[in-house]
């Protein structure tokens, strides 16, 4: 969750590297504006809870892949692929598999 330690990562390793987010931040744009310097860094992880066509148009915008986590049911899976992310962490992957 600490996005300068990420930035400062980014910096020193040529590995694709991503920011983690709970909570939406007051503007995503600024956030994702900061990677912009770090080739590597064009990755957002967040919680399925804060997610929605809003965030995910700054994402897409912004030109980086999202993944979201927090995903529970089969109905959240489903609006997961719909949304069209780059993926889901999950504990349920059975709910992905189901509907494929």
């Amino acid at each position: 969750f600490d996005h300068a330690l990420v930035m400062a990562i980014a910096r020193e390793i040529p590995s694709d590297c991503g920011f983690l987010m709970d909570e939406r931040p007051e503007n995503t744009s600024a956030v994702l504006a900061r990677a912009r310097p770090h080739a590597n860094l064009r990755t957002l992880v967040s919680n399925y809870k804060i997610v929605d066509s809003g965030l995910l148009a700054d994402v897409r915008a912004a030109g980086f892949r999202h993944f979201v986590y927090g995903v529970l049911t089969p109905d959240e899976h489903e609006e997961c692929r719909r949304l069209g992310l780059a993926g889901v962490i999950t504990d349920h992957p059975q709910f992905l598999l189901a509907q494929s």
